[in-house]
């Protein structure tokens, strides 16, 4: 729910740190233990009001709900390769292999590569 909450308290533990250290180093863990309450409940705050953050949830659960309902075969892939390799396993030998944008070719010769039964 709060995207921005770990960057928010980040500046937020930045500045209280560099105040801190500032004026008395000695103080700074009593200090932090006692400040770092405050300073989640305040980067909590901004984010419950940040339009732009609360677009982009929406956005982010909207699209999750298109892809579980419209990608069944979805699973999270780690990288590319790995969702290349699962798409081989399901696509039919017959027909054609296709890429588009094509920069290096990695892609292409991936494919090739793990399809050695046709020509890619």
């Amino acid at each position: 729910m709060f995207d921005g909450v770990k960057e928010r308290c980040l500046r937020l533990l930045s500045k209280a740190l560099a105040n801190a250290l500032r004026t008395n180093s000695d103080i700074v863990a009593g200090n932090l233990s006692r400040c770092l309450p405050d300073i989640l409940h305040k980067a909590m705050a901004e984010e419950r009001f940040d339009i732009r953050a609360a677009l982009q949830r929406r956005a982010l659960a909207e699209t999750a709900a298109f892809v579980e309902q419209a990608i069944p075969l979805y699973m999270g892939y780690k990288d590319r390769h790995a969702l290349l390799e699962a798409a081989l396993e399901v696509a039919s030998a017959q027909g054609l292999f296709l890429e588009f944008g094509v920069y290096e070719g990695k892609t292409i010769n991936f494919i090739a590569a793990h399809r050695t039964d046709v020509t890619v």
